[in-house]
């Protein structure tokens, strides 16, 4: 159940009675949006930026806590939170069997964001202009990256394959992790674009491009698959609404079709020579067995993650397993074996079994119907 507020803005309150509706809930209101809003800013920083800029939203929410505790105690009924909590529980659960407690503790560390949910929490009445603030982020991180393909600025980057093209990723340094960033900002654009009304619909429209065009320039090719499905899933939803589901999926195949032949032409050399070095990579895997690129490992390491859910079907190889198990698998062969499946799904599976698996499907699914009905009001 989605958390709703009742009351004029600046005036918090829980439509099922907690301390928010206190005279001194307010206390400390004001500044706690302000901070909320400059964390959302830099939110789309590398993540020392952001752990650091979260400093001064946890002052505030700290000195709030005395006059808003209940409502902590209500986000924790409500089913995403019940889901999360046990996610946690079952991954440090998992240690007992794992081959690595070290790795597993780094991974479970992972899950340490979950308290920006309660940090933001009393002031998720203004959510708006959070998404706002967080716009602005990344609007700002695009022009550190239109800067850097200019020669402005030098970021720092990670050396890069013989013949592969230059990668621009700004200050996120690594281009995976700009193009997981830019796909987001993808995300939190394209409804506004579809759905959205009057001039917010053009910012929405000038940030969708400039991420865009910020995918193109990591050369990220996962990230611009992710971005073109949650672009189709959008736009299917919104032509659903009119035309129904099935007529609508025909379309939305037309027309990804259409921009993918367009797409081609627009992403220039640079592009097309990612996506046929990735084709490449990929036929010298399956058909050679020949690892050692970007791709060829990521295919390789999924495989391994499919090998461990096989093996280890109900409990997984427990958190921080997996690099064990894929460094005996990849013997006598060229993978770079790192600490994940690359995968979330598969690596989920591989090192928390089926039970970890669903945990993190009902995780999904929960915050999917939490935002759709955010969003329908």
């Amino acid at each position: 159940m989605a958390l709703r507020y009742h009351g004029e803005v600046g005036s918090v309150g829980w439509a099922w009675g907690s301390q928010f509706e206190h005279r001194l809930g307010r206390f400390g209101y004001p500044a706690h949006v302000v901070c909320a809003l400059t964390w959302m800013i830099l939110c789309v920083g590398p993540v020392s930026i952001i752990e650091l800029g979260g400093l001064i939203v946890w002052i505030c929410w700290l000195a709030r806590t005395p006059f808003v505790w209940k409502s902590f105690i209500a986000a924790f009924r409500q089913p995403l939170w019940i889901a999360v909590m046990l996610l946690f529980a079952w991954a440090v659960a998992s240690l007992a069997w794992t081959s690595s407690t070290e790795r597993g503790w780094a991974e479970i560390a992972n899950i340490r964001w979950i308290w920006a949910a309660f940090v933001l929490l009393p002031v998720l009445d203004r959510r708006e202009l959070l998404v706002r603030a967080l716009a602005v982020g990344f609007a700002i991180a695009g022009i550190a990256q239109i800067l850097e393909v200019l020669g402005v600025v030098t970021f720092s980057h990670p050396p890069i394959e013989p013949g592969s093209p230059v990668r621009y990723s700004g200050w996120w340094h690594q281009p995976a992790v700009g193009g997981a960033m830019l796909a987001a900002a993808v995300g939190l654009h394209t409804p506004v674009v579809v759905f959205g009304r009057g001039k917010l619909r053009w910012f929405a429209a000038a940030g969708l491009a400039l991420a865009v065009w910020g995918l193109v320039m990591t050369g990220t090719r996962s990230a611009w698959i992710s971005a073109a499905a949650v672009v189709g899933i959008v736009v299917w939803l919104r032509l659903a609404s009119r035309f129904g589901a099935a007529r609508s999926i025909a379309v939305v195949a037309a027309a990804a079709l259409l921009f993918a032949i367009a797409g081609w032409f627009a992403i220039g050399e640079r592009g097309r020579e990612r996506v046929s070095q990735g084709v490449r990579e990929v036929q010298r895997a399956v058909e050679h067995s020949e690892y050692g690129t970007d791709t060829g490992d990521r295919h390789a390491l999924m495989a391994f993650g499919v090998e461990a859910f096989a093996e280890h079907p109900i409990r997984g190889l427990g958190a921080g397993g997996y690099r064990d198990f894929a460094e005996l698998e990849a013997q006598g062969t060229d993978v770079r074996i790192q600490n994940q499946a690359h995968n979330t799904w598969i690596h989920a599976a591989a090192t928390l079994g089926i039970v970890g698996a669903v945990l993190l499907l009902t995780i999904t699914t929960l915050a999917l119907l939490n935002a759709a009905a955010a969003a329908s009001g």
